[in-house]
């Protein structure tokens, strides 16, 4: 790092490094963002990473490049700039991460569970009792592999192909939201497939045999028979899931890495 520009310059360098990276600590990585973890703790995550980055930033970080934003209209574009593109980065991890929860509702609306609700931790809100887990799962995949740490890791690359307060929204960042909102719901419905497919041979079978068998008790036997099958099937599964797991978990750094410029 050079110090032979104005102190003024190199306060915005770091405000414009700490918003980047501090929107992304803060509610897009799902380790670091969490309620659970304090505030100070966060921005002590966050100042750390920053002051780390300072002697690597690329040369459209250093004063010439900087000069435009001195004003004060200059520095809130700058800080608009920045927010807008750590919180691009973190609405596609989490509607990753929704893919899960999708695919779990959807068990669970096969199983009989959707009446029963826990408080997800992950995503602070109220979850079925699957969907929950799933969740829980794929963090765990997601932290394993070290996936928090790849995306500190390109949101520092990101550093080299986006200079300060040059994100702008354009039309493509429009149409892949809406492509990532219409694949996520396919994407979780694959994932709910193979137990949603069983449970609908079940409930045929249960309504053959209501009709050519009144004396069997079908109510009775239904919700057993769909609990039963359907946690085996899921136990079964669970070396495929955690396969797809890491595949979205793969899809989501590839989108990352196309907004952020990179590869």
């Amino acid at each position: 790092m050079s110090f032979d520009f104005p102190l003024r310059f190199q306060v915005i360098q770091f405000f414009a490094l700490l918003v980047r990276i501090g929107v992304i600590v803060f509610l897009g990585i799902p380790a670091l963002s969490s309620a659970r973890i304090p505030g100070p703790v966060k921005m002590a995550i966050t100042t750390v990473t920053a002051v780390i980055l300072i002697p690597v930033l690329p040369d459209s970080w250093q004063a010439p490049e900087l000069y435009q934003f001195m004003s004060l209209g200059g520095l809130l574009y700058l800080v608009a700039s920045e927010f807008t593109l750590g919180l691009f980065v973190s609405l596609i991890i989490r509607m990753m991460i929704e893919v899960v929860g999708i695919a779990g509702l959807i068990i669970d609306r096969n199983l009989g569970y959707s009446m029963a609700t826990v408080l997800d931790p992950t995503m602070e809100d109220q979850s079925t009792i699957i969907s929950s887990f799933m969740i829980q799962v794929f963090l765990m995949l997601f932290l394993i592999t070290d996936v928090h740490l790849i995306l500190v890791k390109l949101a520092a690359e990101s550093l080299r192909t986006i200079p300060p307060g040059q994100f702008i929204l354009q039309p493509e960042h429009h149409d892949s939201l809406l492509y990532l909102g219409t694949d996520m719901f396919r994407m979780g419905f694959q994932i709910a497939l193979p137990i949603f497919t069983i449970i609908l041979f079940i409930n045929v079978a249960m309504a053959l045999m209501a009709r050519f068998g009144e004396e069997f008790e079908v109510m009775m036997l239904s919700f057993p028979l769909r609990l039963g099958l359907g946690l085996g099937l899921l136990m079964a599964l669970a070396p495929v899931y955690c396969s797809l797991f890491r595949g979205i978990n793969d899809q989501m750094i590839e989108w990352i890495s196309a907004v952020l410029k990179i590869g």
